[in-house]
Formats: structure tokens, sequence, C-alpha cells
């Protein structure tokens, strides 16, 4: 990075990274329920094909979770394809004391994929034991932006 000659603006050389290189979007409004201890598939998802193998993939996840019963759980975090991207207890969580509670699901997680090919990035939710757990609680709107950045 350098001034210009004229001394009023950065110039950047070629090989600077981090510049972004693309954006994917998906989005799910139809709530979606487990009592799995394991993480199970919700339908909010999204497809990318890194265009290097020095890119970095930033996932954001934006919607709501929500949990029912007493002391009940619920987990939430992304995968790349079979690539759990959080960890065994996810990146999102809702507790719930007793009744219905819902809170906001806020994900953001920066992957190196390695790779060049089609990669597909899900976000998937658990339980904690048996109570119901619910993504897109309500039918609330839920987004997922894939976003390419160069390494």
């Amino acid at each position: 990075v350098k001034v210009n000659s004229g001394g009023n603006a950065l110039e950047f050389g070629a090989d600077v990274g981090g510049k972004v290189l693309q954006i994917v979007s998906s989005t799910h409004e139809t709530q979606e329920t487990t009592s799995s201890t394991s993480f199970q598939d919700s339908s909010l998802s999204a497809n990318i094909t890194p265009s290097a193998t020095s890119s970095k993939v930033i996932c954001w996840v934006s919607g709501t979770q929500g949990t029912s019963g007493t002391a009940s759980e619920c987990f939430t975090t992304v995968f790349r394809d079979s690539t759990n991207l959080g960890s065994s207890t996810g990146v999102g969580y809702c507790y719930s004391n007793g009744g219905n509670t819902y809170t906001p699901i806020s994900i953001c997680v920066v992957d190196t994929p390695s790779s060049t090919s089609a990669l597909t990035y899900r976000m998937k939710f658990r339980a904690s034991g048996s109570a119901a757990q619910y993504v897109f609680a309500q039918a609330t709107k839920a987004t997922m932006i894939l976003m390419e950045v160069s390494g």
C-alpha cells in the first residue's frame, strides 16, 4: 500500500488479499423441529465454488431458534459439506427452563476450505434431550450469506 503521486489516495498492489470475489445468499422461512441429540440438517443452505485454494469463505447466518420444555437446549452450527465449522455444542445456543423460549441466531464463521470445488454450507441444529427444538421459529425468515474473500 502506498499513497498516490497526488497524495490524496491509497494505491494497492495487485497481490493484496482481502478482496470480495463473490457473494451468494439464500433464505428460508418454514419452522423446523428436532428432538435429536445429533446435528440435523435444516433447509437453510447455500453453495459456492471458490475461485482459488487460498480464498476464505465467510458464512453469516441470521434467523431465530427456539426451545421448549424444562432445562432444554437448542444448539445450532454451520457445516461445510460434512465438516462442522463450530463444535459439538455448536455456535448458536438457546436455553429454556420451562415454556417456549425464542432467541436470535447470529452465526459468523470464517472458513479456509482450500478448495476450488463446489461447496455446500448448511445450518444444522440439535437438542440436548427429548424436548422439541426449533429453528426458523414462528416461520420467521432466516438468511445465509456466503462471501468469498481472496487470500
